[in-house]
């Protein structure tokens, strides 16, 4: 019982002398606080990735994933360099820049080749969170420009856009499709509806692909996060 005292008593002593706990909490609330700030930049570099899918059309693609890569590279180079900041120890920013160039261009500009190789991988989300960007009226009004029910049902026609793909398939799609009671308005879809519903399906597949792409930018970054949360750099 003496020996368990004077050990209780040293503890206390060293916890006092220390600040112990103290020392691990600050470290913890540095650990949150970085994370967290990750964390706000990675949401802003995907707002800026869809932002650019949505908004920016340009017809070369060899110019539009270069500006994309470029604009990814500075992003997650500045945001390396925020993380070292906030951690408080001395780095190299052109080392950031070296290492966020590497993980860049193995990871995102070989993904970006294979969308552009073999358009249909682009898909996988196109249904899902592609849907959820153009859903909205504008959907709705060139749809039923395009398409009528012959019974008068209230169908939701913005669904029939599932089924068309930005590959050169949709004019054939909609001169072939067979649906019971969904057909094509008697009057011949004008052009101008024609082209608003090819922007529409075009949206949609930007969306999927700008999803592919912010996914594989957070494998880019972190190879990037670790290195200079364990200070290898």
């Amino acid at each position: 019982m003496y020996i368990f005292n004077i050990t209780f008593y040293n503890l206390r002593n060293l916890r006092q002398k220390y600040n112990l706990a103290g020392y691990y909490n600050k470290m913890a609330t540095t650990t949150s606080e970085i994370i967290g700030i990750y964390t706000g930049l990675l949401l802003f570099l995907f707002i800026v990735i869809f932002v650019y899918y949505y908004y920016f059309k340009i017809e070369s693609a060899l110019t539009r994933n270069g500006i994309l890569v470029v604009l990814i590279w500075l992003i997650t180079s500045s945001i390396t360099i925020v993380i070292k900041s906030t951690i408080g120890k001395d780095f190299n920013v052109g080392s950031a820049f070296l290492l966020n160039l590497f993980s860049v261009g193995v990871i995102v500009v070989p993904l970006l080749f294979i969308l552009y190789t073999f358009p249909i991988i682009g898909r996988a989300f196109e249904n899902t969170i592609g849907y959820f960007f153009i859903n909205n009226d504008d959907l709705t009004t060139v749809m039923r420009k395009i398409f009528k029910s012959q019974s008068g049902a209230p169908y939701d026609f913005n669904i029939l856009i599932t089924q068309m793909f930005d590959d050169g398939t949709l004019d054939n799609y909609l001169d072939t499709m067979a649906l019971k009671d969904i057909v094509k308005q008697e009057d011949e879809p004008s052009q101008e509806s024609l082209a608003t519903l090819r922007e529409i399906v075009g949206k949609k597949h930007s969306m999927s692909e700008a999803t592919f792409v912010s996914l594989a930018t957070v494998v880019a970054s972190l190879i990037c996060f670790l290195p200079v949360v364990y200070q290898l750099f």
